[in-house]
């Protein structure tokens, strides 16, 4: 399996830039962000057969989180600014396409759509039971390749 070469941070900025880039304004929450991690982790697993980006998700009461991306965010009011940031250096090509089609699958949820998206979803729960609330790549890996399997798409 390649091994990711991209911090959190980068895909969170691909993302928001994803949605600067939008005809009509298009705000991002931080519970919409890290869904949206959530979900490109999990996708990237499944469909490249490798991880988007090097971090852990933690399953909070409120979602799955990247730490660093809440850390770096966490004095920004909501909603996020569009103004778009620079290209993150550490995500190639094929990174931003898949971002992109991430993007493209999910943008029409709204924080509280993602939420119960992801709040179904056994990686989530199975780490909310866990010391350290962890997801595991092998819990998304299985959960995705499941979902895949069964035909449900953006699930």
């Amino acid at each position: 399996m390649l091994e990711p070469n991209a911090p959190a941070i980068d895909a969170a900025r691909a993302f928001i830039t994803c949605a600067a880039a939008e005809q009509e304004d298009t705000y991002l929450t931080h519970l919409q962000l890290h869904r949206l991690l959530y979900f490109a982790q999990g996708w990237s697993l499944e469909v490249r057969g490798r991880q988007l980006f090097l971090e852990r998700l933690i399953a909070t009461p409120d979602g799955p989180v990247a730490p660093s991306v809440w850390a770096h965010f966490e004095s920004i009011q909501h909603p996020f600014p569009t103004e778009e940031p620079d290209r993150p250096a550490e995500l190639d090509d094929a990174d931003w396409r898949f971002i992109g089609g991430v993007w493209n699958a999910y943008r029409g949820f709204s924080a509280i759509g993602l939420r119960e998206l992801t709040e179904r979803q056994r990686p989530w729960r199975e780490a909310r039971r866990r010391p350290g609330g962890v997801i595991t790549i092998r819990s998304m890996r299985e959960w995705f390749a499941e979902v895949r399997g069964a035909g449900a798409g953006a699930a």
